[in-house]
């Protein structure tokens, strides 16, 4: 461990930026509203950095201030959406999807107007599917195989929007009656509008009835012109398929299985509820989620902060500080704006007069106030796990929703620039594990010795839980990733390419 430290914190680089730390705190730290933290900060930032003009520094100060901000914000709609127990990686992947919506506004309009008239169509179809013609839900004991064909035809169709392409996917149905024995099968039309691709959609209760399905009492088979489509998971004599398809493979809809589509049939027909297409049946979502796993298995990954607060622990060693109730009182209360910009300044002078390595002159003060956020807040669950609040593994789980929610941010911030990479690769790498540590320790400690001490103790308990983390689930999180890499390199461009540049480097 002494070695990933060492690149990233000596103990004589953190002895030169303590005392700027102590004395941005005694005075940014102790501010009591937004106005306040921005003329106090300007005027450390004068001082310490005299080479920059006004101008510099100003956008410097404007860059933290916003940074806390958003991120705060960001914590806040995760903490309220954890709380309704929706998952951290869904509230990142509609956030994401709302950062990229922006990247071009004409281009998004047409986008996402062609995406909601699909799903519109689709949620029409599906509900027209297992209605009967007055309304009423079809009791059909066999409805599930056609909600199966709507399904497919449903997501090749939004799997189409979300690429681009013209190319739709239809239910084939025959004049007369809505559903006939045999009669209904699936096709693709291309972007053309010409017939591509047919299939016979049969969802029997094995792949045993399944296979029966495609044959007469003779054993002819009663398709030959169409591709045999099955539930998911289930094998079948010849040639088929679990998906529709374009022939260039670039399109396609999504598999389900027969429990899926029995499930959704008996959600009808008991309780009146009928399957909607949303803007999260599209790989949008899925890809988004792998990301946002990965933002959060980072977190995973910082057995390292417990290397930043064996620097903190030396640079005060010997040191009583008094305890400073202002600071202490932030830390607990939340009300912490000051402690976050007095900590962003520190390290941005610290990065431009080049005293930290690991954060090189010219970063941006985003990535910088970003670190700084995901470091207090982190001190602050710290405290709570040493004072018996919170178990150490919750209290990793809390870091995890920190950073997933400054990432977030990032990404909004960052969504159409190439910094994209070097921004969270130095949020989510050692860098950042190193530096939390060291932040957090040291903000302890300058609210006081005993603050610093528990701080340092709750950490070190985070630590722990995070190296056991890694020996029973690195080697998962790792091919995980790789996964959502590989992912992205394979071809989901067009909507998903600002997203896709985060494990682009």
């Amino acid at each position: 461990m002494d070695d990933i430290y060492q690149n990233v914190l000596s103990v004589e680089e953190a002895e030169q930026i303590y005392p700027i730390f102590k004395d941005l705190m005694s005075s940014v730290g102790r501010a009591e509203d937004n106005d306040e933290i921005t003329m106090l900060l300007q005027e450390k930032l004068k001082v310490y950095l005299p080479e920059k003009t006004e101008d510099e520094i100003i956008e410097f100060v404007h860059n933290i201030m916003d940074t806390i901000q958003e991120n705060e914000q960001n914590l806040n709609s995760l903490n309220h959406a954890r709380q309704k127990s929706t998952s951290r990686e869904a509230w990142f992947s509609e956030e994401i999807r709302k950062a990229v919506s922006h990247e071009s506004v004409a281009q998004t309009l047409s986008y996402y107007e062609t995406l909601s008239e699909t799903i519109q169509q689709c949620n029409e179809q599906m509900y027209n599917t297992i209605t009967t013609i007055s309304g009423s839900i079809s009791m059909n004991p066999n409805l599930d195989g056609f909600i199966a064909e709507q399904h497919h035809v449903n997501t090749y169709n939004l799997d189409a929007a979300v690429k681009g392409s013209s190319s739709r996917a239809e239910v084939v149905e025959h004049t007369g009656e809505r559903f006939t024995k045999n009669g209904v099968d699936t096709r693709i039309r291309d972007e053309q509008g010409h017939i591509e691709s047919k299939y016979q959609v049969k969802f029997g209760k094995d792949s045993k009835a399944t296979d029966k399905m495609f044959f007469d009492k003779y054993g002819n088979n009663k398709y030959p012109f169409d591709q045999k489509l099955v539930p998911e998971g289930q094998e079948i004599s010849g040639k088929s398929t679990t998906v529709m398809q374009s022939k260039d493979g670039k399109i396609s809809s999504t598999g389900l299985t027969k429990e899926e589509a029995k499930q959704m049939q008996l959600d009808a027909q008991n309780e009146g509820k009928i399957k909607e297409y949303t803007f999260n049946d599209y790989e949008l979502k899925h890809l988004t989620m792998g990301v946002g796993r990965q933002a959060a298995n980072a977190a995973l990954m910082w057995a390292t902060v417990t290397t930043g607060i064996t620097v903190a622990e030396k640079v005060v060693s010997g040191e009583e500080i008094t305890a400073d109730e202002v600071i202490e009182t932030a830390l607990v209360s939340g009300a912490d704006s000051g402690v976050k910009a007095a900590v962003s300044g520190a390290l941005i002078i610290a990065s431009e007069k080049g005293i930290i390595t690991a954060i090189p002159k010219g970063t941006s003060a985003n990535i910088i106030s970003s670190i700084a956020f995901i470091a207090v807040e982190n001190a602050k669950v710290a405290g709570k796990v040493a004072n018996g609040e919170l178990s150490a593994t919750e209290g990793l789980s809390r870091m995890m929703d920190v950073t997933v929610s400054a990432v977030t941010g990032m990404a909004a911030s960052f969504v159409a620039s190439s910094e994209i990479g070097v921004a969270v690769g130095m949020m989510l790498g050692p860098i950042a594990g190193v530096l939390t540590g060291f932040v957090a320790g040291t903000v302890g400690y300058i609210a006081g010795s005993k603050v610093g001490h528990v701080i340092s103790k709750g950490l070190q308990s985070i630590g722990k839980a995070a190296l056991t983390a890694v020996e029973t689930a690195g080697k998962a999180i790792v091919s995980a990733g790789r996964t959502v890499v590989n992912t992205v390199k394979s071809g989901v461009k067009s909507f998903c390419s600002s997203v896709r540049s985060f494990f682009g480097r």
